[in-house]
């Protein structure tokens, strides 16, 4: 019998890597190549994930229009009745997109990106997710560090980031 190596499931996420992958290059080669372009990305990117964490709260709430609950959910009690996925299949990959997005709400001054930052905040605080609230608080300790070595002279910013990596890894 022909032995495979390895399952469609390391198949199918190489492929969905170097999509990402692609993707990532023609928008940075293509559209992003002025300060507007990658604001509007930025914001678009922002409202998509408080659009997120809304329907996740929802269906923290149990309001969930577009979500029929399978039989076998259905009498459930707990963490699996309650599940937020928020159409990404499952309540970690859900956290991990918002969690990657925070940082991003503190480009803009804008009181609806704070609203924004405080839903996504709330989604994160709510899905049963360790370790996307200690890569929030990470990313948000990170954040702050760079905010405030922005006030530094340069010589001394130089070692920030060596510090920070190996501090982080």
């Amino acid at each position: 019998a022909r032995e495979i190596p390895f399952g469609i499931q390391a198949w199918l996420m190489a492929v969905y890597i170097l999509t990402g992958f692609l993707t990532v290059h023609q928008l940075t080669t293509q559209y992003l190549t002025t300060p507007l372009a990658t604001s509007q990305v930025t914001k678009w990117g922002c409202q998509s994930a408080t659009a997120v964490a809304v329907y996740a709260l929802f269906q923290h709430w149990g309001v969930d229009e577009f979500f029929i609950t399978p039989i076998w959910f259905r009498g459930q009690t707990g963490w699996s009745a309650t599940a937020m996925h928020a159409g990404f299949g499952n309540p970690q990959f859900v956290s991990t997109y918002l969690c990657l997005h925070v940082p991003l709400f503190f480009v803009f001054r804008d009181r609806k990106y704070l609203v924004g930052l405080a839903l996504v905040l709330a989604a994160i605080a709510l899905i049963p997710c360790r370790f996307t609230w200690l890569a929030t608080a990470l990313g948000l300790l990170t954040y702050g560090a760079l905010r405030w070595a922005a006030r530094w002279p340069k010589t001394a910013r130089i070692g920030l980031p060596l510090f920070l990596v190996l501090s982080l890894g």
